[in-house]
């Protein structure tokens, strides 16, 4: 080894690491570092102490992952017997000659759970086509914004057949698209739909039976039964679900439809409860139809209901629809 001239033995100075390299290992220890800290934090967190986490992520069963997550708060177990009640209910209003036929859908929105009988079975739904009307003409604003407000003047009665309302359309005062279809559906006025039908390109209607799958309606004067419930109901759920149209335009067409002047049938089962509705009455071979169908908001626990019905005498069918909706509404309300 080398000496210095005092005889000290001479080391040769390290190279120096350069600084960028210092940096470099510096930024990759604090990485891990908190890379570290943050697994350990959160390894022992549920999903419910994680403010953080996708709402649906921290709902989901971990035994059935692909399942509904509403289904962990719902019981099913205190709906599936009303259907003998109702099917019994049934049974007896025919056996007294009440009515002839029946149809019943009934659909648990929280939970999924259904059932129908003979909800297959066609029926004249009458009145209850004004629905799709509706959204046709609810789509039509979506084409060309604005056509809602379009005034119509009504200057004489449309048709023969007396529309027996409470709130009438007025000769000589003007109206918007708007309002029309408010009168439509709250009051079922058959003048108002006259002019609506004469007023929307055909194209928009027939959409909305193809969206459905619903064969264009037959014309006004015909007897021909050609709607199941089961199939009516969609128009009431993706109302509820705003699948069809957007939120805004579902909330005013469900908003309206809360507002129907008829009482007597599902309302009348579960009073004091909002239902969104529309009932259908048909007159033919000396047989009558009466229809009301809708979504009822039960509390915590919504549901749809439709009920078709034939028989003699449309005040008895009202009693029907009446009595069936309360078995149903009464067993809802023993839901936990």
């Amino acid at each position: 080894m080398p000496k210095s001239p005092i005889g000290i033995p001479s080391y040769t100075k390290p190279k120096q690491v350069p600084l960028w390299i210092l940096i470099m290992i510096c930024f990759a220890w604090i990485t891990t570092s908190f890379s570290l800290y943050y697994f350990f934090h959160n390894a022992n967190k549920t999903p419910a102490n994680n403010k953080n986490e996708h709402p649906s992520e921290s709902r989901i069963n971990a035994q059935f992952p692909f399942l509904n997550p509403n289904l962990e708060n719902s019981n099913i177990n205190y709906v599936q017997p009303f259907r003998e009640e109702v099917a019994e209910y049934i049974k007896k209003c025919q056996a007294e000659g009440k009515v002839n036929a029946v149809s019943v859908y009934f659909r648990g929105l929280n939970d999924g759970y259904m059932f129908g009988i003979n909800d297959h079975e066609n029926f004249h739904p009458a009145s209850l086509m004004k629905v799709p009307e509706l959204l046709a003409y609810l789509k039509y604003e979506q084409d060309s914004p604005g056509v809602l407000n379009k005034k119509f003047t009504y200057r004489h009665f449309q048709i023969d057949v007396p529309n027996n309302i409470p709130k009438s359309l007025q000769i000589g005062q003007q109206y918007t698209i708007k309002e029309l279809l408010k009168q439509m559906i709250e009051y079922s006025d058959n003048d108002a739909t006259v002019i609506l039908d004469a007023n929307i390109p055909t194209k928009f209607i027939a959409k909305v039976y193809e969206d459905f799958n619903i064969k264009m309606a037959v014309k006004f004067s015909s007897d021909a039964d050609y709607l199941c419930v089961a199939d009516y109901m969609r128009f009431f759920r993706v109302l509820y679900n705003a699948s069809y149209l957007t939120k805004e335009q579902s909330n005013f067409a469900l908003e309206i439809l809360s507002q129907v002047y008829f009482k007597d049938g599902i309302e009348a089962g579960c009073p004091g409860i909002h239902v969104a509705h529309k009932y259908g009455q048909w007159f033919s071979n000396s047989e009558n139809q009466l229809h009301d169908c809708g979504l009822v908001y039960c509390g915590g626990k919504p549901y749809l209901l439709g009920i078709m019905t034939k028989g003699k005498n449309v005040y008895t069918l009202a009693g029907v629809i009446q009595g069936i909706s309360n078995i149903i509404y009464s067993n809802m309300q023993k839901g936990t």
